[in-house]
């Protein structure tokens, strides 16, 4: 049996059966003599289980359709006696810890309550119940939401996924939001005290339940305090180790959708820049040992505005597209355009758009523009001045600067360029690109004697506004300021 042996006082008497299945893409494969370890493999890893005796070859065998879990431990402790009784619990545990295996509470014998799996190989899930008086609450890190039409919970502090088939459980996660016992939990939703406690099991294994002050926990202990839970989930699921093997370039709309196009189009009239002799750059530039040493953010400004020729060369050398390239995906059927610029972009997606509130710039009116990578040029946007002031007054309160900057660099990103191409790490690699390309600006900045500096939030909802896009498609994800040097720099 898989690991919930009750403690002392805990629920023992009555417990509801269970089901145990192999997970989708799962098989167990056999070899031809009993002697011959058997396997069970999926797409990304395989499981050796060892030679089986004919009890414990049927018993596996039949995961594929799923067996109630009493009914076999019992059938293989009379057929072949305790030892290959614990070799079936040690085979199911294994399986279940590695995301092999489904198990189903089901209650009265039949009606499915709740499934537990590991969404990735790791310790054992204990499902231990807890006792009928034992307090217990809901982690503030639990997250309850619909996957496929089912009500799933899961927690960044573990690796497993409970779904919820019986509406009963939702009203037991919201009780839970108070300190709670499994015997006023039965109480109060009409359930089994045995199924409840064996659904808090469930919550337990996955990591789900904290205890009743979990505010208590020593932050020296293990750091969670610390952590927001929106940033906690956001860290696990674009990552491997806790979440699903599904990850990485996937191609996951492919069939479905056209990829996204390498270029934004082109709206409306453009406003071409003078392309920068870089040939001169290079001979006038310190070299990159001095540029990096001496940049700085600064959060105040010259009063000179800033000349449409100085953006031409800023835009130039930082964010230009330098080239595209057709790259053949899987069997060569189709291909995805990847983008090369100054700055590194994972998989050649680039999905960030740059955006300038030109605010004191010379001979180049007020207004909010976009920057046109591939031809080098600003495409003038009719954005509402008031629009324009609440972003800049943003930039000024994010920065902790006395005034607004002559020029507000917006980097937002075209989510399904790069969401399209990569499963799980889309987000967290449009970051990373993101850090690349302020980088990338700071350095530039520095090069050309400007005043650079990188703010750590801002108003995505504002700009989608201003920018007339929708904000799922397209918004914001970094801010950047730029000027002429003048006062202190940090």
């Amino acid at each position: 049996m898989l690991m919930n042996d009750a403690v002392d006082g805990a629920v023992d008497g009555g417990a509801p059966r269970r089901r145990l299945k192999l997970a989708d893409g799962v098989r167990i494969e056999f070899g031809q003599t009993a002697d011959d370890s058997a396997v069970a493999r999926w797409e990304t890893a395989a499981l050796p289980l060892g030679a089986l005796t004919l009890a414990l070859r049927n018993a596996v065998h039949a995961l594929a359709d799923g067996v109630d879990e009493d009914d076999v431990a019992s059938e293989v402790g009379e057929r072949e006696g305790l030892q290959a009784l614990a070799r079936w619990s040690w085979l199911m545990q294994a399986l279940l810890d590695v995301g092999a295996l489904r198990c189903t509470l089901l209650a009265d014998g039949s009606e499915p309550l709740a499934t537990i799996s590991a969404l990735a190989p790791g310790p054992s899930l204990h499902l231990t119940p807890p006792s009928r008086s034992e307090t217990l609450a809901l982690s503030r890190f639990a997250c309850l939401r619909a996957i496929a039409g089912v009500a799933t919970l899961e927690s960044p502090l573990g690796r497993a996924r409970v779904e919820l088939h019986d509406p009963r459980l939702a009203a037991v996660i919201a009780s839970l939001a108070l300190p709670s016992t499994a015997e006023r939990l039965a109480a109060s939703t009409g359930l089994a005290v045995e199924a409840l406690a064996a659904f808090l099991g469930f919550l337990r294994g996955a990591c789900a339940l904290a205890p009743a002050d979990e505010s208590a926990i020593d932050a020296d202990a293990c750091g969670l305090p610390f952590w927001e839970v929106p940033d906690a989930l956001f860290h696990v699921h674009s990552r491997l180790g806790r979440r699903g093997p599904a990850y990485g370039a996937t191609y996951r709309f492919r069939g479905r959708s056209a990829p996204p196009p390498a270029v934004a189009p082109v709206t409306g009239r453009i406003i071409p820049l003078p392309a920068p002799d870089l040939s001169v750059c290079a001979t006038t530039d310190r070299s990159f040992t001095a540029v990096l040493e001496a940049r700085r953010s600064q959060r105040s400004f010259s009063p000179e505005p800033v000349d449409v020729s100085v953006l031409s060369e800023f835009l130039y050398r930082s964010a230009r597209n330098t080239g595209l390239a057709a790259q053949p995906i899987a069997d060569g059927a189709e291909a995805f355009t990847r983008i090369t610029r100054p700055y590194p972009g994972a998989g050649g997606c680039h999905p960030i758009e740059i955006y300038l509130v030109a605010h004191r710039c010379s001979r180049l009116e007020r207004g909010l523009y976009r920057y046109e990578p591939a031809g080098h040029g600003l495409i003038p946007l009719a954005a509402d001045a008031t629009r324009l002031d609440a972003l800049l007054a943003s930039a000024r309160n994010g920065a902790g600067a006395a005034e607004s900057p002559p020029t507000l660099i917006i980097l937002a990103a075209r989510f399904a360029r790069i969401q399209w191409k990569y499963e799980g790490i889309g987000y967290a690699n449009l970051l990373k690109d993101a850090g690349a390309l302020l980088q990338t600006m700071y350095l530039a900045a520095t090069a050309m004697g400007l005043a650079p500096c990188a703010i750590g939030g801002g108003d995505a909802e504002n700009f989608a506004i201003a920018a007339g896009r929708s904000f799922w498609e397209e918004s914001s994800v970094a801010e950047f300021m730029l000027g002429h040097v003048s006062g202190s720099a940090s």
